[in-house]
């Protein structure tokens, strides 16, 4: 049976952050899934891009077929608490047009279709950022012969 959750978060990834990085808000960084950063000590907004997959299913029967997985992407905005609510706002926005509505290539894990973005204001969290949250849901179906 077919994975490519590695492939298919590799291409997530690589797309958000090439147009993250010629983006409006290139100089803050884009920090993904367990890399060895401590953004919280510093005073720059940044963004956690999170990939969870959820359950993959076989669309069809017999021995070939299309298997489809499903799953959310978020990007998590932070910026420090009490500079007011724009910047935050205006790069959550920005995140949810490069997640919008996409057809991401992800070589031998299938293509990946995003749906609509919800964006959701978190609040102030215990260290003092201010955090937003844009999510998206996302599915790729991978075709076996």
């Amino acid at each position: 049976m077919p994975q490519g959750f590695n492939d298919s978060t590799n291409a997530i990834n690589d797309h958000f952050g090439t147009l993250w990085a010629a983006g409006a808000y290139s100089a803050y960084q884009v920090v993904y899934r367990n890399e060895d950063s401590d953004y919280t000590n510093q005073r720059n907004p940044w963004v956690r891009l999170t990939i969870t997959e959820g359950l993959g299913s076989k669309n069809t029967l017999g021995v070939a077929g299309c298997y489809r997985f499903v799953g959310v992407i978020t990007a998590q905005i932070f910026v420090r608490a009490n500079v007011g609510t724009g910047l935050a706002h205006a790069m959550a926005d920005l995140a949810a047009d490069f997640l919008r509505v996409k057809n991401i290539e992800a070589n031998s894990s299938g293509l990946i279709r995003t749906k609509t973005p919800s964006t959701i204001a978190q609040g102030v969290d215990l260290v003092g950022w201010y955090q937003v949250n844009v999510s998206v849901q996302y599915q790729r179906d991978v075709v076996t012969s």
